[in-house]
């Protein structure tokens, strides 16, 4: 079998060039090349993927606006998680806590049998290592002999690892904290923090939401169910609504900002390359 060849890299201008080849209209070819060194070609090129599915012809102002919109949506989501993360763990902190004791944690007894508690613990300790710096673990470490109670730890977690957690946990335990936090199922709840960790790290890592196909679709609630979701954006944003743990501030803080922010970019963006509905205002607008 030969060897595949790699690509020689290319110049800015040589960039251009190619760029016009496969048809994108460039009105200046300095400016082009500006915004190029400071977005690597091979990260924009995942923006052309639905223009070119549509054999559309396309400007590089318009895909710049695009990344530029996807760039501003991440930094609003972000904001979301954030806030939501901190209600998730607080929950789940104050309820196991209490429930068996600030070290229960540690103790396999107080998860589900299928739970794989060998790989959580491991996971918990290399997360002690990795913030062994941290004035919190040093202050443990030194006064109470390296006891965390779980209050003090949880937020070392990464959202993957407190979603592993809250599926470990027992039935009617996963039950009590859905109903208490959002008035679901627990089975809803995990897959929506599942796919809550999964939206994070696309926003921590600067990777691109426009026309991205995530791995799962969140589910509806049972007063929703005239509601299709699919792999888009959207999905997850519908999410993120029912997520929010203040939801008489969602308006002010989400949705009103992501009204503007589309209507910002509305001769660019398609909201069907997102996976919009008709009627997302509809759906996201908390007053509705």
């Amino acid at each position: 079998m030969s060897e595949t060849i790699l690509k020689t890299p290319k110049t800015f201008d040589e960039q251009v060039e190619i760029l016009k080849t496969h048809g994108v209209i460039i009105h200046d070819d300095e400016q082009c090349k500006s915004f190029l060194s400071k977005v690597n070609y091979y990260r924009l090129s995942g923006y052309f993927l639905p223009f070119f599915r549509d054999n559309a012809v396309i400007s590089f102002d318009i895909i710049r606006n695009v990344y530029n919109f996807d760039q501003e949506m991440r930094n609003l989501i972000f904001k979301s998680i954030e806030k939501i993360e901190i209600f998730i763990r607080t929950q789940i902190a104050y309820f196991f806590s209490h429930e068996y004791d600030a070290e229960g944690y540690l103790q396999r007894e107080n998860f589900n049998e299928q739970f794989a508690f060998d790989k959580f613990e491991k996971r918990f300790r290399s997360c002690i290592r990795e913030n062994r710096k941290s004035p919190v673990i040093k202050h443990h470490k030194k006064k109470y002999h390296s006891h965390f109670p779980l209050w003090t730890v949880i937020d070392y977690f990464s959202l993957g690892m407190l979603s592993y957690f809250y599926t470990g946990m027992k039935k009617p335990d996963k039950q009590y904290l859905a109903e208490n936090m959002y008035h679901i199922d627990h089975k809803t709840l995990s897959g929506w923090m599942k796919s809550l960790a999964d939206l994070r790290n696309r926003c921590a890592h600067y990777a691109r939401l426009y026309y991205w196909s995530f791995p799962s679709v969140p589910a509806v609630r049972r007063r929703d169910k005239e509601i299709h979701l699919n792999h888009k954006l959207f999905s997850q944003l519908y999410m993120l609504k029912e997520l929010y743990p203040v939801p008489d501030q969602w308006n002010r803080e989400f949705f009103l900002p992501l009204y503007d922010l589309i209507d910002k970019y509305k001769t660019s963006i398609r909201l069907k390359d997102i996976g919009f509905p008709d009627n997302w205002i509809s759906i996201l607008n908390q007053e509705s």
